[in-house]
């Protein structure tokens, strides 16, 4: 075998070595439902906005996907997750967990647009980045 061969059988081995560590997380079944199902639309419920004030089913599975997921998913859904709402939620969990310090500067730049709901039928346009510039002016005043 030559030296080039070698070298290039070294260097994809290692590979397969250093790779995993960096790669985003697999999610339990339970989970990957959860984002399943807050993916099927780009929106995000508050508490009480379903009929009569009682909570959606996304507001359901947005609350048990906050408690499941670890930081770490949490960070890798809010970056690489294709669906605004899915990034979205991913974002507001790291918020409520004090753990937004870890999300990458650039993620302030999120434009995609999601339909929130904070309660009853008033509903409005957001972004990442809008939301998060809110929440981190609301921690400097």
């Amino acid at each position: 075998m030559s030296h080039l061969a070698r070298l290039s059988l070294l260097v994809v081995l290692s590979a397969g070595l250093v790779v995993p560590a960096f790669a985003s997380p697999t999610p339990s079944p339970e989970l990957a439902e959860l984002v399943e199902t807050l993916a099927e639309e780009d929106a995000w419920d508050g508490a009480r906005v379903g009929y009569a004030g009682v909570r959606t089913e996304r507001r359901a599975a947005w609350e048990r996907f906050a408690t499941l997921a670890s930081v770490d998913e949490l960070l890798s859904l809010a970056t690489e997750h294709p669906r605004p709402g899915v990034r979205y939620g991913a974002v507001r969990a790291l918020v409520d967990r004090g753990a937004d310090d870890k999300l990458p500067a650039w993620v302030m730049a999120d434009d995609a647009a999601v339909m929130t709901c904070p309660g009853g039928c008033i509903c409005d346009s957001d972004t990442v980045g809008a939301y998060l510039r809110r929440i981190r002016d609301s921690q400097a005043g």
